[in-house]
């Protein structure tokens, strides 16, 4: 999959709004966005009762853009947002694009199905290598052509590490949603910890 935007022209009335979505196990959300005015138009989400497979995943997505006749839409702007724990953070000067497998397969367990890709979050040096949903990506592009996928974590890291000041001291950022929670420790504009938990009762958010 290509990471690039595809522009429309072709209808000026939509040359400006930004689709994004993001996916994982546990639910489905997505906003779209006039960024000339920067003002969300429609957003709506899926919580789903456990954790469904990749392919029920996309079912539900599937009935999401039904739901607002997505596929007669077209977008300027669209990203596809993973939230997963198969990732691996890699420090910039020891990534080789050629050992992708070998930064996950001791914590997580992949397939040899699986797909894995990996975003650069070139400021801070850091390169996150992770497995998106690949059936995800093969049917946004089979309805809007190419579009920008990441991973959440590296979304959340370099938002983070942007906004972050110079603080001497550790400070942890804790991003909660409906069954998991990220974990981000940040000192003086370096990363110290990032990772992804799963929960289901408060004892276990606790």
């Amino acid at each position: 999959m290509i990471k690039k935007v595809r522009t429309n022209n072709e209808d000026l009335s939509e040359d400006f709004l930004k689709l994004s979505i993001q996916v994982s196990l546990n639910g489905l959300s997505f906003c779209i966005l006039d960024t000339i005015r920067h003002k969300v138009l429609l957003s709506d989400k899926r919580v789903f009762e456990g954790t469904l497979s990749h392919y029920g995943m996309l079912k539900e997505l599937k009935a999401l853009f039904d739901k607002h006749s997505f596929t007669k839409k077209r977008f300027s702007e669209i990203v596809v947002i993973h939230q997963n724990p198969l990732f691996g953070l890699v420090p910039g000067p020891l990534f080789n694009p050629k050992e992708l497998p070998n930064y996950l397969k001791f914590n997580a367990k992949l397939l040899a199905s699986d797909h894995l890709d990996y975003d650069e979050i070139t400021s801070h040096d850091i390169v996150n290598v992770y497995v998106p949903f690949v059936n995800v990506n093969n049917y946004i592009f089979d309805v809007f052509g190419e579009f920008v996928f990441k991973h959440m974590g590296s979304i959340l890291i370099s938002s983070l590490l942007n906004s972050h000041n110079s603080e001497k001291k550790p400070v942890c950022y804790v991003h909660v949603a409906d069954n998991t929670v990220d974990m981000v420790i940040l000192q003086q504009k370096k990363l110290l910890l990032y990772n992804c938990f799963s929960f289901t009762t408060k004892e276990d958010f606790l």
